[in-house]
């Protein structure tokens, strides 16, 4: 009986009776929910909005953190609070900060156990990761990333990954991915620090993004919404494994940064180890990035398409993303022996010739019962230096938590899971 409580909690906070929660409405959205409530204009919108999002006592968990005691211009009258509450209206999401793991290099785990909605009863990670600087001059400050989960654990089973392990037990709202931010700020108040030091935010937490498209969408608003967060658009990075669809849904709705993970340079090398390419395939997603992000410059007019033998006239570059100079990331996990070699890298420097983007490499972080491995940083410089050499912008993420704390990429979730389901190599 004991073992089953928990599962009964879960239940009930599951089905407990819908709330409207503030936390996961963008802004002009609480100002119709606001005008059609209470009757109140919308300047009662923004101050709620401000209250909600400022870096100090206005971090509301429940509404009546918004009246008296918060801060004194963002002061919610006890009128509004009321009316707001008896319609059902709350600014709790639903998560809840249940530790915080270290690991040596700066890099922290927050670790949310997540009490209301589809995925009530898991547990999420967000990860604060410091820049790469070794040292700063005098008034310089160290800024802070955020990788946030956009659902608990993950369906799309990639091989190599940690994160997906269990398979997928939820999507989050857009509230509980918004408190993850909310949190990490919070935190760093409580150490007397700069809460404006979190300076960017990657959804490449637990998840798929795009198979929440909704929540990751009205998160991204709240990111960069001058009264929310306030963070640029392009400091706002959506990570996908290429969900074709919602991600040209995204590229047309949203300015934020998109991050694609191709991590093969073959149909059937990446549908070994990563099977959404089945939904998906390699051909689709690039056909997509080339209509998104095309490339720009000399040249675009006779390159050859993937699996085409040869060029031909290619429609000249056009739409929004090319007037405002956008480009994709590409990421791409190296793993020994796999998908790592000098062959790979100028089939990915091809497959991206229409495409403008930057790449950014990333070798494989270990985890218990992975039988992957990562390549020596010989050929991972290899592999970067036969991209550069292509034309392209190319980097190499360094490993950030990639200790007991289990917060580098890919290492999310619970390590008592065992191995990604169906993990294969493809040789």
């Amino acid at each position: 009986a004991p073992a089953r409580a928990p599962r009964r909690a879960a239940h009930a906070a599951a089905a407990s009776p819908p709330r409207t929660c503030l936390k996961s409405m963008p802004l002009p959205a609480l100002e119709s929910w606001v005008a059609a409530t209470t009757g109140d204009p919308p300047s009662r919108a923004r101050q709620l909005f401000r209250v909600m999002y400022a870096p100090s006592r206005g971090f509301a968990s429940d509404l009546a953190d918004a009246g008296p005691g918060s801060a004194p211009q963002d002061t919610l009258s006890p009128a509004f609070i009321a009316a707001a509450a008896a319609a059902g209206a709350s600014v709790d999401p639903g998560l809840a900060l249940a530790a915080v793991r270290a690991s040596a290099d700066g890099t922290r785990k927050l670790v949310f156990d997540v009490t209301r909605g589809p995925a009530a009863g898991s547990r999420v990670d967000a990860v604060l990761i410091p820049d790469g600087k070794t040292g700063a001059a005098p008034g310089q400050r160290r800024r802070l990333t955020l990788c946030v989960s956009s659902q608990a654990g993950c369906a799309m089973g990639c091989a190599f990954c940690l994160t997906g392990a269990p398979g997928l037990a939820g999507s989050l709202t857009a509230g509980q991915i918004v408190e993850q931010a909310v949190a990490a700020r919070r935190l760093l108040v409580a150490e007397g620090r700069d809460p404006g030091l979190l300076s960017n935010i990657v959804f490449m937490g637990q998840g798929e993004p795009l198979d929440n498209y909704s929540a990751v969408l009205a998160a991204s608003a709240i990111f960069t919404a001058p009264t929310g967060l306030a963070l640029s658009h392009n400091r706002v990075t959506v990570s996908t494994v290429g969900v074709v669809p919602a991600m040209r849904a995204l590229v047309a709705a949203s300015r934020v940064q998109l991050a694609v993970s191709l991590h093969a340079t073959t149909e059937e090398g990446r549908a070994a180890i990563v099977p959404a390419n089945r939904r998906h395939s390699l051909a689709a997603i690039v056909a997509a990035l080339e209509a998104d992000f095309p490339r720009r410059g000399k040249g675009w007019q006779t390159l050859a398409a993937p699996g085409e033998g040869g060029g031909g006239a290619y429609p000249p570059p056009a739409g929004p993303n090319h007037r405002h100079g956008r480009h994709v990331l590409v990421e791409y996990v190296l793993l020994a022996g796999v998908n790592d070699s000098t062959a790979d890298a100028h089939r990915l420097v091809a497959l991206l010739s229409r495409v403008e983007a930057k790449i950014n490499l990333i070798p494989f972080n270990p985890h218990p019962g992975s039988p992957f491995a990562a390549p020596e940083q010989a050929v991972v410089d290899a592999f970067r230096d036969a991209v550069r050499r292509g034309g392209r912008v190319c980097t190499v993420r360094a490993a950030k938590g990639a200790d007991a704390a289990l917060a580098a990429c890919g290492q999310l979730g619970d390590p008592a899971a065992g191995p990604p389901r169906a993990a294969r190599v493809f040789v």
